[in-house]
């Protein structure tokens, strides 16, 4: 397991960001950068730092990993969890595992549904979904090469990305695998406090769940907070701008935000990805 660091920042509460597979920094790479440099942001991977993966056998054994490194470097809460997509369980868990202990958490959850993949009606296929998605979003990314005026830094960082990918097959294949190695049988629990979900504006067509993508039938107090553009886009230019907006304001305005119950030891996390 390993705690990274992804900005630097000081002047505010840590933001701990959970990974379901390795990306070097790059999955929360913008939205990091929008949030400003006074934010300190880390990512919760389950690869060392040399990318092998510590293999888990569920989400609970993963978030308790998540939880002892988060203590680490700050013993005590509140704690300010993400978890974007498919790390949303984990995410979800680590906070519900928190809170189990007496910590104050402000969760937020981008474009994860509970079931962890999208769950589809029964006349969707499968893989005529997920082509469709793909296509999607590879429009996404085409059209941003032509509309973005830093469209050379996005391409450099897109083939960045790409070729991290590339390198990290291996690691990225056994990490997917564990992740369905744990998905499959889970339940996310009840959970008695708030849970924010960013959720983009359009969502993949043929779900078998409705707007709170599944959520509110284990959460308290559901918030749904909608974000420019299509599933899982929120974190890419130009969308994670109005994203880092609306996550902003709500981490300042988050009650337990107290600057004095932020311990974080300078250094004690490794860095990649800024």
């Amino acid at each position: 397991m390993a705690l990274v660091e992804i900005t630097r920042g000081s002047a505010r509460p840590p933001l701990y960001c959970v990974y379901a597979r390795p990306d070097d920094g790059f999955l929360y790479g913008a939205l990091a950068h929008r949030l400003g440099p006074e934010q300190p942001v880390y990512g919760l991977t389950a690869t060392t730092p040399d990318g092998r993966l510590e293999p888990y056998r569920n989400f609970r054994e993963l978030a308790a990993r998540c939880a002892r490194e988060l203590r680490s470097v700050q013993p005590q809460g509140p704690y300010h969890i993400v978890g974007e997509c498919l790390a949303g369980l984990p995410a979800f868990e680590l906070a519900a595992q928190l809170r189990a202990d007496g910590e104050e958490v402000w969760l937020a959850l981008i474009d994860a549904f509970r079931s962890g993949e999208p769950p589809l009606r029964s006349f969707v296929p499968g893989k005529a979904h997920s082509l469709l998605h793909r296509g999607c979003i590879l429009g996404f990314h085409l059209l941003n090469l032509v509309r973005l005026p830093t469209r050379a830094s996005y391409a450099a960082e897109r083939g960045s990305r790409a070729w991290s990918k590339l390198r990290r097959r291996r690691s990225r294949a056994d990490a997917a695998a564990a992740f369905q190695s744990a998905l499959t049988g889970h339940e996310p629990q009840r959970y008695g406090g708030r849970v924010i979900l960013f959720r983009a504006k359009r969502l993949p067509s043929g779900l078998a769940c409705g707007s709170d993508l599944g959520w509110a039938e284990v959460v308290d107090e559901l918030e749904i907070v909608p974000v420019p553009g299509y599933f899982t886009t929120a974190m890419s230019e130009p969308h994670v701008r109005v994203l880092a907006q609306k996550m902003r304001l709500m981490l300042d305005n988050d009650p337990a935000a107290a600057p004095a119950a932020r311990l974080v030891c300078a250094g004690a996390a490794s860095t990649f990805g800024r």
